[in-house]
């Protein structure tokens, strides 16, 4: 196939109908404004059936079509839809080597990743997942899980393990300021929301034919209809909403509660629930509903009951589309939801008197239709005003045009499941070779043993505490633009302005001698944490001296491991030089012992004190981030505020 070469081509991964996702049809509404001045093309998975609804002038072609011609589109702009569902799994290994403009449909991508981990039977990778979201904390659930099938207490709605997806994000678009302060909260700021827009073919169902919907649907004309809208989960809150309507009909409403959407039996029982509350006669399951079906139900209802809890961090295109019909909603006041003005839907706080709020609420809006007409009125109004898709989808187009063209790299550490890597090293024979033409400088560990990577132009390097000859040898013998390298004094940090050096570096080769961690070992690897860039290496050697050292913590290699660990870092290689080993040309002896510790950045969570011999002997999970800093500290330079999730 031939692609048109226009500079204005956007390239955009994401299911589309007959899929029976929401994204799909999400997308397909903004397709006409995607077009008007861009050369749009659409990668769908290998697998889709053939897309229905697809304006001719649109390219819509499979994965692996992209991958054959990924050449042709190295110049476009990337767009991913993300969802926490199988019809977005497949644009997953694109997107972490190829960054682009993510927009990020649920917060929460646990069951995304699972996809990708444990439904692959592959416990490691999953635990490689939680070690990337959660740090060494994360790495022990995860080899919990593995050695002993245990899951802890925890649900999948606490462990988001959205990390990776939006790290290897150029740009991320959300629909709340919920989702973006919970994303900028672990240190992305390349954050925009715009709403979810509301759906142009709300237009063919005026609310005004509410009794005719009935019609069609066989609904009763004179009883009270409640409806929850899409699939039938536990987290809709379904058995709180039946145990309420049990008060409403000893009350003696005349009601219907229609269960408008999916049942998922293996997730939940509803039938169940209905039974145990003795409402069969008062409660409609209807299953998969097709658009006109959904728009019918909608628009037949007197009272919307979405009532999410938790929250994935889901905004919702069922919500959306009801309050722009004018329906009284009822909601959760909670994550997105609470976002909505207090008289545009009525919102229940979710503490420990939620049942008896709810069944309040309930009984009070089913006994006064004003009200639910007030709410309908002013919440048609609010979304016109600020959902409507022209206005949204020009605010992605100006998020896309603001993003650069993607250069296909390995983007996160938790992308290893590519075979992909950033980094090359000399052979240390070739290395030897090299230097024995360049410096008589008695270097250290890590040269010895070729552990530093070979350049790549434009990579931001970070030296601290080396030497002036030492320096040099990056550029002549490694290939590192010299434009790209700051050597630094790790204790002149304070006075360079630390946050010109926040999450900026992709190689950070450091010397400390063991005396600077005496006191809190966490803290200062925590700070080297703070300056690399993601999937970062650091290459840290420690020189021993042969005095005493009196530590407030251990200090051997082992628990070093362990430190590094707890600070983010996945540990690739350890290596030790006595002092009385040598670097063959060079004829002076080593005047320390040495230890050359080389890892991988893996997470911005910090496990603060790590060992039960460490001060406080509680391990707290703490996250960096450029927001949580605060003064100087005398004691090592820079101090973190660091506060508990």
């Amino acid at each position: 196939m031939l692609f048109n070469n226009n500079e204005n081509k956007i390239v955009v991964f994401c299911p589309l109908p007959p899929k029976p996702n929401g994204i799909a049809d999400y997308f397909l509404e903004q397709v006409p404004y995607f077009s008007q001045n861009h050369n749009l093309n659409i990668v769908i998975e290998d697998n889709h059936p053939e897309p229905i609804g697809v304006p001719s002038y649109v390219t819509v072609i499979r994965l692996t079509e992209y991958l054959q011609n990924r050449i042709e589109f190295s110049h476009a702009k990337h767009v991913y839809h993300v969802g926490n569902n199988h019809d977005t799994q497949y644009l997953l290994p694109v997107l972490l080597s190829t960054p682009g403009v993510v927009i990020v449909h649920d917060l929460n991508l646990h069951h995304l990743i699972g996809l990708t981990t444990l439904s692959c039977d592959s416990k490691p990778s999953y635990t490689e997942a939680l070690a990337y979201q959660y740090g060494r904390l994360g790495k022990l659930l995860g080899q919990q899980l593995e050695s002993f099938g245990w899951k802890g207490s925890f649900s999948p709605e606490e462990l988001e393990l959205n990390a990776s997806v939006l790290d290897s994000a150029s740009q991320i678009i959300v629909h709340s300021q919920y989702s973006a302060d919970r994303i900028m909260a672990r240190g992305n700021t390349n954050v925009s929301v715009i709403p979810h827009h509301l759906a142009p073919t709300i237009a063919h169902y005026p609310r005004k034919l509410k009794n005719e919907y009935r019609n069609q649907l066989g609904l009763p004309q004179d009883k009270l209809i409640f409806t929850s809208m899409g699939f039938i989960a536990k987290a809709k809150q379904i058995k709180a909403v039946l145990t309420a309507l049990i008060e409403l009909d000893k009350s003696g409403i005349d009601f219907v509660y229609v269960l408008a959407g999916q049942c998922k039996p293996h997730e939940y029982d509803v039938y169940a629930d209905i039974q145990a509350a003795g409402l069969r006669d008062k409660v409609i399951v209807t299953g998969f509903l097709n658009e006109q079906e959904f728009y019918q139900h909608i628009g037949a209802t007197d009272l919307i009951i979405n009532l999410r809890y938790p929250t994935g961090g889901e905004s919702s295109g069922t919500l959306t589309r009801a309050l722009g019909m004018g329906v009284c909603c009822l909601v959760v006041n909670i994550g997105p939801f609470a976002e909505l003005p207090d008289d545009v839907a009525c919102k229940l706080d979710y503490d420990d008197s939620f049942q008896v709020l709810l069944t309040e609420s309930l009984l009070k809006l089913a006994n006064n239709s004003d009200e639910r007409t007030a709410y309908g009125i002013k919440a048609k109004g609010w979304i016109e005003r600020t959902h409507h898709i022209e206005v949204t989808t020009k605010q992605y187009l100006e998020v896309i045009a603001s993003s650069t063209a993607p250069s296909i790299k390995h983007s996160c550490a938790f992308s290893e499941q590519l075979n992909v890597t950033d980094n090359y090293f000399l052979p240390k024979a070739l290395l030897k070779q090299k230097l024995e033409h360049e410096t008589d400088a008695n270097l250290g560990l890590a040269w010895r043993e070729s552990l530093i990577p070979l350049g790549v132009s434009g990579q931001d390097t970070l030296l601290l505490n080396t030497a002036k000859d030492e320096e040099a040898l990056f550029s002549s013998v490694l290939q590192y633009g010299t434009t790209d390298i700051t050597a630094v004094d790790f204790d002149s940090l304070a006075e360079d302005n630390y946050f010109q050096h926040w999450h900026k570096y992709k190689v950070v080769y450091a010397i400390f001698p063991i005396a600077t961690f005496i006191d809190d070992p966490v803290y200062l690897l925590a700070i080297l944490n703070g300056l690399c860039n993601t999937a970062s290496t650091l290459v840290l050697t420690i020189k021993i001296d042969h005095q005493d050292v009196d530590s407030a913590v251990p200090l051997n290699q082992q628990v070093f491991i362990e430190y590094l660990e707890a600070a983010g870092f996945k540990v690739t290689n350890v290596e030790t030089a006595e002092k009385d080993i040598n670097f063959e040309r060079v004829e002076q002896l080593y005047h320390q012992s040495q230890w050359c510790f080389t890892g991988q950045l893996i997470s911005r969570m910090v496990d603060r004190y790590p060992l039960p011999q460490y001060p406080q002997a509680n391990s707290e999970a703490i996250l960096l981030t450029q927001k949580g800093m605060k003064s100087m500290s005398p004691k090592c330079g820079i101090d973190y505020m660091m506060e508990p999730l």
